[in-house]
């Protein structure tokens, strides 16, 4: 039988809209008397047993809100996820590989992973292996031998300090206040506030206050800011949105240079950019919302 995921999104599940769990009363596993949705005694909201779906997709169709989708899984994806939020939710396969030295490139629609795979790599979020019982050691385990093992190491002892450059850059001037120069010096833990202010061109900046600043001037703000992290890890997220050609090449060089000394991976949509910055690069497919799949690192022109 081939493997499914099953999501629900309790946020827009509303049973009282259908007339109370329309899709268990339709489902023709369950009105054959066997157990597929149920009811959850927490939330009063259904869940969907995947190892009885068979895939039919009437619950899918009739759900008022959209609540529901079922997705089968690829043939050749017969392996344990990365991670799992919970019962019926995102399941993440598969992890890239953090390489010092190198840029590693991370190619994907929304909603397939790019934000889970930065959380687990910087340690944000504990992998769990699709199961709440799970610890670093099943995790670790799955990548005995390969390069991804002795960073999964690391970062399960607490050695891996990381530093993200977020994606929505325009939230900014909502979470901080002041001028670029007072946001940087407090970002400022290696005592490269000036090389980084000179080699990224923020001089005319400086004395703006965050709220006054344009798209691209919050780029520049936010990448310098992760770059004056003394951190091991370093993720970037589309790092070059708002910024022209000069200045994307300007930061596209910083970042290489950051590479010499820790792990950096990037997110990133413009291709040129993305072929001049990455040495190597994950493409991560899926179904979005639902489930993730990392591919096998390629060379960024393949």
């Amino acid at each position: 039988m081939q493997e499914r995921v099953a999501v629900i999104d309790r946020e827009a599940c509303k049973p009282a809209v259908c007339g109370w769990y329309l899709c268990q009363r339709v489902c023709p596993v369950n009105r054959a008397g066997e157990d597929c949705i149920s009811v959850s005694e927490l939330d009063k909201k259904p869940f969907i047993n995947e190892g009885t779906c068979i895939s039919c997709m009437i619950c899918v169709k009739k759900c008022p809100t959209d609540a529901i989708s079922i997705v089968n899984l690829p043939a050749e994806l017969q392996e344990t996820p990365i991670h799992r939020y919970g019962r019926n939710m995102f399941e993440l396969f598969r992890l890239p590989v953090p390489k010092k030295g190198s840029v590693v490139g991370l190619v994907g629609q929304n909603g397939v992973g790019k934000s889970t795979v930065m959380k687990i790599l910087s340690g944000l979020l504990k992998p769990n292996a699709g199961s709440e019982s799970s610890g670093w050691e099943e995790i670790i385990q799955k990548f005995r031998g390969s390069e991804l093992q002795a960073y999964l190491e690391l970062l399960r002892d607490g050695k891996i300090k990381s530093a993200y450059k977020p994606q929505h850059v325009d939230l900014i001037p909502q979470q901080v206040s002041g001028t670029v120069q007072q946001l940087l010096k407090r970002s400022d833990e290696k005592d490269s506030f000036g090389d980084i202010v000179s080699r990224l061109n923020l001089g005319r900046m400086l004395e703006k206050e965050v709220s006054a600043l344009s798209g691209g001037e919050l780029q520049l703000l936010a990448i310098a800011a992760a770059m004056l992290k003394d951190a091991e890890f370093y993720f970037f997220d589309e790092p070059s949105s708002y910024l022209d050609v000069y200045e994307r090449l300007l930061v596209a060089k910083e970042i290489r240079r950051l590479s010499e000394t820790s792990f950096v991976m990037v997110v990133e949509h413009d291709l040129a950019i993305a072929d001049y910055l990455a040495d190597s690069t994950h493409i991560l497919y899926g179904t979005p919302g639902t489930f993730g799949v990392v591919s096998n690192p390629y060379a960024v022109r393949t």
